[in-house]
């Protein structure tokens, strides 16, 4: 039986270690990094997740074995603000782990091959749009519960159509000062994360139907010339001409990728960060309407 060769057993991990290289260098961190600045030190502008770490509405408890009484059983609210909120955490590692995989594949492309789609570029830019668009789904689960008191899919039996905006669209008129604070600012995420979703669906599009598109310019093209009248064969003579026509449509075709995927990777990094966000204040909300500021 023929052993693994040594340099080819932890390819993944060095792949992960290097895409995570590439995430801190791109300032894409894990949810939690947010929370803190320093050592006690709540972040300013992710307040929420902080609030998480010291004073969550409910804390699973990790030595249900030792109590010398039975904990306290979950009420529903706390379980909808528990899952909500770990599948969040969960859903925004998965969505860093494609942004990485974006990175790395940005990072080693090959820019003078212009057979060289790409693929794996935008194949994870379309998963991480899809595990974003799960992450809005979380945050919303978590604002309907702490708003409404309901599970969201009691909410959702209160009208046909609610959509993904009109849970932040409807106004309390009980909000206390810091609460009401954190919902306007959550509107206007929530409004950006709406928009988002959109993206998600072009996103994907732009994943699947790349290699098809780009068979169809080919078979046109060929048709081009296949009609050509009269038509012309490659001669060595004016081979040198089509050479620097080749390399002049090769390096524009190049700029043009380039700047095209880096729109999709400041376009997934602002997504990111803006889902971080709109979950901090989500948390923050809840927190304030539960001690009454």
């Amino acid at each position: 039986m023929r052993g693994k060769r040594p340099e080819s057993a932890n390819l993944l991990a060095k792949l992960s270690e290097e895409a995570g290289e590439l995430l801190t260098r791109a300032g894409i961190l894990s949810v939690s990094d947010y929370a803190w600045v320093g050592d006690n030190i709540p972040s300013d502008v992710y307040t929420g997740l902080a609030i998480w770490d010291t004073d969550a509405p409910f804390k699973l408890d990790l030595f249900i074995w030792s109590r010398p009484s039975p904990p306290p059983t979950p009420t529903k609210q706390e379980e909808t603000y528990y899952k909500a909120a770990e599948d969040f955490l969960g859903t925004m590692n998965l969505a860093r782990n494609a942004i990485g995989l974006v990175l790395y594949s940005f990072e080693h492309r090959k820019p003078d091959n212009i057979l060289d789609d790409v693929e794996p570029f935008w194949e994870h830019a379309g998963g991480a749009a899809v595990w974003l668009n799960i992450a809005a789904d979380r945050v919303r689960e978590y604002y309907v519960m702490a708003r409404f008191g309901m599970t969201p899919k009691e909410y959702e039996a209160t009208a046909k159509r609610n959509g993904f905006m009109k849970p932040f669209k409807v106004p309390d008129q009980n909000e206390t000062p810091n609460a009401k604070h954190a919902a306007d600012a959550l509107r206007s995420d929530a409004k950006e994360l709406e928009k988002r979703r959109g993206e998600r669906n072009k996103v994907v599009h732009e994943a699947t139907s790349r290699r098809g598109r780009h068979a169809l310019l080919s078979l046109r093209r060929q048709g081009e010339v296949s009609l050509q009248k009269p038509y012309q064969s490659r001669k060595i003579s004016n081979s040198a001409a089509e050479w620097k026509s080749w390399e002049e449509s090769t390096k524009a075709l190049e700029i043009e990728r380039r700047q095209e995927m880096e729109r999709a990777l400041s376009d997934l990094k602002e997504w990111y960060l803006l889902a971080v966000h709109a979950c901090s204040l989500a948390i923050e909300y809840e927190y304030w309407k539960r001690i009454g500021k």
